[in-house]
């Protein structure tokens, strides 16, 4: 002891250890009552850091830098780090906890959806890793090396021929379809051109006269029928006998001048109300008559010139002649129809002769002509979309008609009509159209009330 205390150095390093002992066993204590047992272990630090990098080298050996690359997917929510690939089909969410995206695998049912639709090449909705794709890559076909050509056979040439179209045919094809594309107009002159050969067979004048009538029916192309001189060889088919080839020549008529005032005006021009007024004639057969009827309509709806023609050439006794005669009752309803429209279109500033409007004019021939005492006879018809015309004509006409309505009774049979109307409505709901029935004969009743 005496030597080591003799010794300067020994003595320094012995009062360093000492003061070292100290401090420890100090700092030992002061552990111990604020975290129980816990000790500091004094190693050597060669050895911690050998094995501290055996420890690391063997992670980085357990380490797939695929897997760090695509995500993992589980049934749990996991964390999604940043460069992560995400295979399709999962639940993302943002966690607002943490910041961090989340995925798991859906719900059994959607994720078994999802499965259908990655393929074959796709295991639990997780694409291919790197690897595998390298893989892959490395076994598709080298490109062609700088001035190679591919060599294709015979054989796969004639089967491309005979699969597909050569860019000439399909510019051939898509020559001749649009040559097939005519113009409205190119088929009325070529449907007139039928109808000028007198060779043409009486079906094709039929086909063409069809034809005819379903375009004329847009304005535009009443109005070049017009100017190719088409209705002239219409009116020349009104005149003749063949009761099929004047029926349709009627309704083109009707087509062609319905709300079209020029044509309206070329037609009047053209002659047509004494034709019009033939065909209404009961010498004719029914459908002539009927389809007259329609041309007469469309003609002069909204045309006072021809409104005023119409009754300066008697055409209130032609349609009279309709109510004379037995077994008419369709006729007789467009025809009460057709005055009715005139009268609710009050033409007063338009003077037929004598300074007579042609609202008045009409009034007159109506009441002269004793049509009051024909529209009582039309409520009898099981036609309920005619009685509905009927009632509108004789609220039209109650004010000039009422005498005559009150000889037949209306009033009566308007009241046995409504109750037997609310019945059906009260019985079936889809018999709510009877409605408008009541209506217009409670509005005549009460019209009828008035003295």
């Amino acid at each position: 002891m005496v030597k080591i205390l003799q010794n300067p150095n020994t003595v320094m390093r012995w009062l360093l250890l000492s003061f070292y002992a100290l401090l420890i066993g100090s700092l030992s204590c002061h552990g111990n009552d604020q975290h129980g047992n816990q000790a500091i272990a004094i190693v050597d630090s060669e050895v911690e850091n050998k094995d501290s990098t055996a420890t690391s080298h063997d992670k980085l050996n357990q380490i797939d830098y695929d897997d760090l690359n695509v995500f993992q997917p589980t049934s749990e929510w996991q964390t999604v780090y940043e460069g992560q690939a995400i295979p399709a089909g999962l639940h993302v969410r943002m966690n607002l906890a943490t910041g961090k995206k989340e995925a798991k695998l859906m719900e059994d049912g959607t994720n078994k959806e999802k499965e259908k639709t990655t393929g074959p090449n796709f295991q639990n909705g997780i694409p291919y890793t790197k690897k595998e794709l390298k893989q892959l890559l490395q076994n598709m076909p080298k490109d062609n090396k700088a001035g190679e050509t591919f060599v294709i056979s015979d054989e796969d040439r004639e089967r491309v021929k005979t699969s597909y179209k050569s860019i000439e045919e399909i510019k051939d094809d898509l020559g001749k379809l649009h040559a097939n594309i005519k113009t409205d107009a190119q088929v009325l002159q070529s449907n007139i051109d039928t109808l000028k050969d007198k060779s043409t067979s009486k079906d094709d004048r039929m086909t063409a006269l069809e034809s005819i009538e379903y375009l004329v029916h847009q304005i535009d192309n009443a109005k070049d029928f017009h100017t190719m001189k088409g209705y002239q060889l219409i009116l020349h088919d009104l005149n003749g006998t063949d009761v099929n080839i004047k029926s349709i020549a009627f309704q083109i008529i009707g087509a062609a001048v319905q709300s079209n005032l020029d044509v309206q005006r070329i037609m009047l021009d053209l002659g047509i109300l004494p034709i019009i007024f033939n065909g209404i004639d009961a010498k004719e057969e029914f459908i002539i008559r009927r389809r007259s009827l329609y041309a007469l309509s469309s003609l002069l709806r909204n045309f006072p010139p021809a409104q005023m023609e119409f009754l300066r050439r008697g055409g209130m006794t032609v349609l009279t002649k309709i109510f004379l005669e037995g077994g008419t009752e369709v006729l007789r309803i467009k025809a009460l129809a057709l005055i009715s429209d005139l009268l609710k279109e009050n033409h007063t500033n338009y003077q037929a002769e004598d300074n007579i409007s042609i609202t008045g004019r009409i009034l007159d021939e109506l009441i002269e002509r004793k049509w009051c005492k024909f529209m009582p006879i039309l409520l009898q018809t099981t036609d309920y979309d005619a009685t509905e015309r009927v009632l509108v004509a004789m609220n039209t006409v109650v004010a000039y008609c009422k005498e005559e309505f009150d000889k037949d009774n209306v009033s009566t049979k308007l009241k046995n009509s409504v109750e037997k109307w609310k019945k059906l409505i009260a019985e079936d709901d889809d018999n709510s159209f009877y409605s408008e029935l009541i209506d217009l004969s409670v509005r005549l009743q009460n019209k009828l009330s008035i003295s």
